[in-house]
């Protein structure tokens, strides 16, 4: 009989496996592997020198406070972050390892020594090295510090696998990835926010900051008594050469981690064995289904689709509705929300003589970085399609084209300019409102005529599993490149459309305003007109070898 460890080990070392193969299945997936490298390796490195910085030029009792203060943070997000994933990735649902002729115990044990190779966790160890290494000053202190940080990143980690399970139930609900949507544009844009905060704040007030204050108030109080003030309780008390103390806060860690894991042992057990624990989602209830509109669509709509072609309206209207009810499209209106908040805090942190110079450039560029995040959707527009069905649909080609991007630009289009025109007015620059608008909607306008020849020309087939998307397409070095090229004739088309729009308004040549504006107007609706048009054509021409391409792609 195989020792109990065996399959542990088998499955930390299969998670590894999975992890490298992740990394290095294709050249896209390396190229992806070096940009993450390059986005994140910073981050993590930066996050490593602020804790030097805040533990060496801090007084010891306050580099305490501070380093309290950004573990308990650490601890939050970490207990979050396995919430929000559960709706983008199905490797944090524990319950698909209950297939395997494994014990509750072993797949506990396995998921919690697993995690630890996770990207998230080893962002965090530059980190965890430059605390250690503060506190290693001696033999007993380092291993103090040691045995706290080791204990409270296993901790940590086991508290979010049971938080997982104990909300399997509801996180697997539609209502649930709704929410996800909403809660990874606060997060990320709260994470944006607190890293440029804690970097002008390591720069300039770290050694004026009332650190007195915040170590003897009631909430840090409380604080001290959790996961995160234990370990740092611990620390400092064997700093002091209170070892006694130190031994106390590291048995009060270890009190947390046996509760937490008797927690997770109970959950793992209940659900291993068919019970139903923790919150679970509410039942669903029937909704009558119509063919015409419904209460949610307003009356311009309805006339909208009145004065269209039959197909161009049937199919506008389907996209609608799969817009509305998939959170994954609700997630590229969260990206251009979250590229809306970090144009909004970069303006108002920057400072100058040259502020309004900076906040016009830097709102023409990110609001063109929020343009090319629809090119995912616009660029693939029959992915999502059954090509059977559609081929089988006797209809112009031309007027299902025209009905898919009919349904685009009246989702994105209004959004975005509404978030131009807020990011505009909270800086003041109400010279920029209408231009921003404008270009926001000729940028889409543009997107569309390039979207709809890629569309057809390099189709692949898209799953959508909640906010999770995949497919053949989302693999191999020839998508891959076939992307890299569509952003890149993207970028060349939209930059006559922005040269003609912005370029009098930024250079106050106040009489070619009007004129560069229906120069980019008459740009980018000719360019439309000339796209569907032949688009539609060419669409018919190659049915069926999109319909065999795509066909082989699900095979």
């Amino acid at each position: 009989m195989d020792h109990p460890a065996i399959p542990v080990k088998l499955m930390v070392w299969l998670k590894l496996k999975l992890q490298l193969r992740g990394f290095s299945r294709s050249p896209a997936a390396i190229i992806s592997t070096i940009m993450l490298i390059i986005v994140f390796g910073p981050m993590s490195i930066g996050m490593a020198a602020g804790m030097w910085v805040a533990l060496t030029h801090l007084k010891p009792d306050f580099g305490l406070v501070f380093l309290e203060g950004v573990l308990s943070v650490v601890f939050v997000m970490w207990q979050i972050a396995p919430l929000i994933g559960f709706a983008l990735s199905d490797t944090y649902d524990v319950t698909r390892l209950f297939t395997y002729p494994l014990s509750y115990q072993q797949i506990l044990a396995g998921v919690t020594l697993s995690t630890l190779l996770d990207v998230s966790t080893l962002f965090l160890v530059p980190a965890l090295c430059v605390i250690w290494w503060s506190f290693s000053r001696s033999v007993m202190l380092a291993l103090v510090a040691a045995a706290a940080l080791l204990i409270l990143v296993v901790t940590m980690l086991l508290l979010s696998q049971t938080l997982v399970l104990f909300s399997a139930g509801a996180l697997r609900s539609r209502r649930y990835r709704d929410l996800a949507t909403l809660l990874v544009l606060l997060i990320s844009a709260s994470f944006y926010i607190l890293m440029h905060t804690l970097s002008d704040f390591l720069v300039t007030g770290i050694t004026h900051f009332d650190w007195n204050t915040i170590a003897h108030s009631a909430v840090w109080g409380v604080i001290d008594l959790l996961p995160p003030g234990a370990a740092v309780q611990a620390i400092g008390s064997a700093e002091r050469g209170n070892l006694l103390m130190a031994a106390i806060w590291l048995g009060l860690l270890c009190v947390y981690f046996a509760v937490i894991l008797r927690g997770a042992a109970w959950l793992i057990d209940e659900v291993y064995h068919g019970g139903e624990v923790g919150l679970q989602a509410a039942p669903a209830t029937a909704t009558p289904c119509t063919t015409v509109t419904t209460a949610r669509e307003s009356a311009f709509m309805a006339a909208l689709y009145r004065r269209l072609p039959v197909a161009t309206a049937a199919m506008m209207q389907k996209d609608l509705r799969y817009f509305y009810r998939n959170p994954y499209h609700r997630l590229i209106l969260a990206n251009m929300a979250y590229i809306a908040v970090v144009m909004l805090f970069a303006i108002h942190s920057f400072h100058g003589q040259s502020a309004s110079d900076f906040a016009g450039g830097f709102t023409l560029s990110m609001s063109f970085t929020m343009l090319l995040t629809q090119t995912t959707l616009i660029n693939n527009q029959l992915g999502m399609e059954a090509m059977v069905t559609l081929l089988l649909t006797p209809a112009r080609r031309v007027h299902v084209l025209l009905g898919k991007n009919l349904a685009i630009a009246v989702v994105f289009a209004p959004i975005g300019m509404v978030l131009l025109a807020g990011v505009c007015i909270f800086t003041k620059d109400y010279d920029l409102v209408l231009p921003m608008m404008l270009w926001q909607c000729l940028g889409l306008i543009t997107l569309l005529a390039v979207g709809n020849f890629i569309s057809i020309l390099s189709p692949y087939t898209v799953v959508l599993r909640g906010m999770r998307v995949s497919g053949a397409g989302n693999r191999g070095f020839l998508q891959f490149m076939i992307a890299i090229l569509s952003l890149a004739i993207s970028t060349l088309l939209l930059a006559p459309v922005g040269l003609m729009l912005m370029l009098p308004v930024f250079m106050h040549l106040d009489k070619w305003v009007i004129p560069g504006s229906l120069g980019s107007a008459i740009y980018a609706v000719v360019l439309y007109l000339l796209s569907i048009k032949y688009a539609g054509k060419l669409f018919q021409e190659r049915e069926q070898d999109i319909l065999a391409k795509m066909t082989r792609q699900k095979e």
